[in-house]
Parts: structure tokens; C-alpha cells; sequence
């Protein structure tokens, strides 16, 4: 990768404050995107670009530092290339550092640091939006090198998130050492950064409890997902879901047709038998009138076989398919979401799980065979994002199970926007950023509040009623909390709140 080579050269806001929304005059910015995140990456397609996109339709001018897999880099990097040329994104893709062990971060942050000057160097940039804490260690030191504003984006809580999932051990010197720095630094990023955003309310709620000195202004913008996301697809799967019903239609057409020639026919064989039968009966009457002995015909045999029908089978429950979206260990609970799983399926054998996946497919089918679920019970599939769409159509309802810990009340999954966006209702869990108000407020799916037999057995009772929820009013709870609209609405208005406070400071 050629670091210093680039590609590409009516809403309301979310949880913002009042100062931003009634920002009425307009200025554009020159904004570097810094992200740890790859474009090639799942996230960076979903979750980044889409929104750069938006914000340069906007008439920002934006700049991007990634940090890229080889791998997928490799694999789809004519694709990224491709968006942001379309989008006029200039893009700077830097590689993804796994070593030395211990120091690759600080490797990492070096690499982002020589470019982003660079950059500022020859466009003169107006201010850096920083995904995440390891970007706002670029962003930091822009400021005091360089003055440059930056907005802390943080996504989380980084260095708690990275001890609870157990990447972390906090036995092993060096975690701790990172972990303290980090904390540390997170403090300087909220005392410092122009803007903080925070996923969820409760986040900001724990950031202002920290009682700093000096706390930036500070919104709150969900994980959001683009509503127009895979209506193509859907469209597209409809047709052909109208396609194979008419089809299906017509095959129907033609076997009751065949079956009324059939039964015409039989019809027919029983007429001439019924004639056969009373001209036997008229011949024995006769030969008894001429007092000849014979046998009167047996009435068994003229019976017709349709009065002994064939008992009826009774028909299975239908097919219940849950599907999860994403990758998973660390915070996501995959032997929980099996073990309510398996509660469904033991009085559905039909039940399916689908798992749209980059995770390995043995770490799926391992644990659920300890469970006693057969293989056939699951579908993994490792899709690209244009194909995701397609593949939740197929789904009857979303399912994800996340651990519940303290860097997690910072959180806002992507997959509930993705699922309910396409209409499916959710089955998750509380003590997740703002799900527990956001499941009480909207009826959009199920909260389990434990991971016990007793907490499953209830929600399997509840499916029914999952089913028969309205899938336009869950679109419509989508579009109204998480629409990518309404996100790049709330970051244009933090852009153009820095580059008009810079335009006061210098007038």
C-alpha cells in the first residue's frame, strides 16, 4: 500500500444538543477519518462508509486513513476503491500491524500520525473525526502538534471492553500497564476533543458521572444502518417468491386437473360396474322366479372404496428459522444462544439457526453437538455485505445474545438495526447499552433478563406473538431510531459546529 496515494481524490439530530440543531449558517470542512477498522472489513462497509458518503453528498471534503488486513485487502480492495471514488472519498489505506507483539499499536499509531500530517500538510485540513480510542491517539496529538479539532467517536468503552472480553489478562504486566494508559488517555479525549459521540444514553450517562474537570460537548448517535440496504434484493427476492408461487400455482392447476379426469374416470368404472351388478341381480331374480337355487350377489363387493378413505396425517409444525448476524466470541454469547436454541427445538424439530458469519463454521457446529443438535439443524454461511440482505429475508426471527458487563453499556449493535431494518423482530438480551429501554418503549421483539432454563422456556412460549408482530411497524421503528439519514444529519451538524467555532475564534 502506497501510504501517500489516496482514491477517489431535513432530519433531526440524535441525542445532540440544542446548540447544534440551531446551527443555521453552513460551512464545509475538510475532515480526516481516522479508523483502526478496515474499509475491507465487514464493519468498515457497514458502518463507515456509508455514513462518509453521506457526509461528502453533504459537501464535506473527506479524507480516510484505514488500517487494512492483507488478506481481505487483497480480496477487495477494487471494490473500497470503487465507493469512495464514487462518493469522493480519498482514501489512504495503511496495513493492519499484528507485530511485534506488544508494540504493533504504538507502530500503528506512528504510521496514522506520518500520514495524517502529511495530508494536513498539503490540503490543509479543518479537523480529524477519530473512530474509536487508538485513532484518537492520532487525534490528540494533531491538536497539540498541530491544533487541529478532533471528535472522539468512541464507540465504547476500549480498554474495559478489551479486559472483559478476555483480551486482555490482567495478570500479565504489560495488560495492565496498557489498560491504565489507556484510561488515562481516555480522560484526556474527553477533556479535549471538540466533540465527544457516544453510542448510547447510558454511556453518557457514565462519562458524565466521572465528575472531570472539563468535559466536551457530547451527543449521542447510535450504530445506524442504511434503510434503502438491500431493497433491491428484497424486491428482487419477492419476484422470485412471486415467480415460483405462480409456478406452483400452475403445477397445482394441473394435478387437480388430472385428478378430475381421474375421478371422472372412476366414475365411469363404478357406473358400468353398478350396471353389471343389477343386471346379475335381475338374472338371479329370474332364475329364483323359475325356482332354480343360486347365490344372491354379496352386497360387500359393490361397495364403493371411497367410503373407506385413508386416515389422515397429521402435519408437522411448520419451519421457525432464527438467524444471527456478525462475528462472534469475546462479548457475544454463542453457547447461550444454542442452549435456548436447543429448548426450541426439542418441540420443533424443525426448527433452523442461521449464522451469517465470518467466524469459523467447527466452533458453531462443535459446541452444538455437545448440545445434542445435529448438524442439519444449522446453515453458516460467510457472506459478503450484498449478499446479507437477501440471506435475513429468509429468517423468521433475529436472534443475538451479548454479555452483559460495564464497557458494554456503551454499546449499540449494529445487527439490531441490520435485523430490524429488514422487518424481523429480535430476540436479545438486557443490560446492553439501551436495549432495556428501547425493547420496552417499541415493540420490535423479546428481552430475556437471564440465561436460565426457566427465562428460555418463557421466551419459547412467547414465539407465537413474535411472529405475529407487524413487519412495517418494525421497519418504521427502525427507520425512526436508527436510519443512517438521521446519523449523517447529526455528524454534519457536529462538523459544522467545529468549523463554525473556529470561524468565531479567528474572527
Amino acid at each position: 500500500m502506497d501510504p501517500g496515494k489516496g482514491v477517489g481524490d431535513d432530519s433531526e439530530g440524535c441525542g445532540l444538543g440544542k446548540e447544534l440543531t440551531q446551527i443555521t449558517l453552513v460551512f464545509m470542512i475538510n475532515v480526516l477519518f481516522l479508523s483502526l477498522d478496515g474499509m475491507t472489513d465487514p464493519l468498515g462497509q457497514s458502518q463507515v462508509l456509508p455514513y462518509l458518503a453521506g457526509l461528502s453528498a453533504k459537501g464535506h471534503r473527506i479524507f480516510l486513513i484505514s488500517c487494512e488486513k492483507k488478506g481481505r485487502f487483497e480480496q477487495r480492495k477494487a471494490k473500497i476503491e470503487n465507493i469512495c471514488g464514487q462518493h469522493g472519498i480519498q482514501w489512504f489505506p495503511q496495513p493492519y500491524l499484528t507485530r511485534p507483539k506488544g508494540l504493533a499499536t504504538i507502530f500503528q499509531v506512528r504510521n496514522m500520525y506520518r500520514v495524517a500530517v502529511r495530508l494536513h500538510n498539503k490540503h490543509g485540513l479543518d479537523a480529524t473525526h477519530c473512530r474509536s480510542y487508538v485513532p484518537a491517539l492520532v487525534g490528540l496529538k494533531l491538536k497539540r502538534k498541530k491544533g487541529l479539532p478532533f471528535i472522539f467517536d468512541m464507540r465504547g468503552f476500549w480498554a474495559d471492553e478489551r479486559v472483559e472480553g478476555g483480551l486482555w489478562d490482567m495478570k500479565k504486566p504489560w495488560y495492565r500497564a496498557a489498560y491504565r494508559f489507556m484510561k488515562r488517555k481516555e480522560k484526556d479525549f474527553l477533556q479535549e476533543a471538540s466533540y465527544t459521540v457516544s453510542l448510547t444514553e447510558r454511556g453518557k450517562k457514565v462519562i458524565e458521572e466521572m465528575n472531570l474537570t472539563r468535559l466536551a460537548p457530547m451527543g449521542v448517535i447510535p450504530c445506524s444502518v442504511d434503510l434503502g440496504w438491500g431493497r433491491e434484493e428484497r424486491i428482487e427476492k419477492r419476484e422470485e417468491r412471486i415467480e415460483k408461487r405462480e409456478e406452483r400455482i400452475e403445477k397445482r392447476e394441473e394435478r387437480i386437473e388430472k385428478r378430475e379426469e381421474r375421478i371422472e374416470k372412476r366414475e365411469e368404472r363404478i357406473e358400468k360396474r353398478e350396471q353389471r351388478i343389477e343386471k346379475r341381480e335381475e338374472r338371479i331374480e329370474k332364475r329364483e322366479q323359475r325356482g332354480e337355487r343360486g347365490e344372491k350377489p354379496d352386497p360387500s363387493r359393490t361397495q364403493d372404496r371411497t367410503q373407506n378413505p385413508k386416515p389422515e396425517t397429521q402435519n408437522p409444525k411448520p419451519s421457525l428459522t432464527f438467524v444471527y448476524l456478525g462475528t462472534l466470541g469475546s462479548w457475544y454469547l454463542l453457547e447461550e444462544m444454542l442452549h435456548f436454541f436447543r429448548v426450541v427445538y426439542r418441540k420443533n424439530p424443525l426448527a433452523h439457526f442461521l449464522f451469517i458469519t465470518q467466524s469459523p463454521e467447527g466452533e458453531i457446529l462443535e459446541k452444538a453437538a455437545q448440545l445434542g443438535l445435529p448438524a442439519s439443524a444449522f446453515s453458516i454461511r460467510a457472506a459478503h455485505r450484498e449478499e446479507i440482505p437477501a440471506l435475513l429475508g429468509t429468517a423468521d426471527i433475529g436472534l443475538f445474545f451479548i454479555k452483559p458487563c460495564f464497557s458494554k453499556q456503551a454499546s449499540s449493535p449494529t445487527k439490531l438495526g441490520e435485523m430490524l431494518a429488514m422487518g424481523l423482530p429480535v430476540i436479545a438480551n438486557g443490560g446492553v447499552g439501551d436495549m432495556d429501554a428501547f425493547f420496552a418503549e417499541n415493540q420490535v421483539g423479546a428481552l430475556l433478563q437471564g440465561f436460565d432454563e426457566a427465562e428460555f422456556e418463557r421466551l419459547e412460549g412467547e414465539l407465537g406473538n413474535l411472529l405475529r408482530m407487524d413487519k412495517k411497524a418494525i421497519r418504521e421503528v427502525a427507520e425512526k431510531f436508527f436510519s443512517l439519514k438521521n446519523a449523517v444529519t447529526s455528524y454534519d451538524q457536529i462538523y459544522q459546529h467545529i468549523s463554525s467555532s473556529s470561524h468565531q475564534h479567528i474572527n
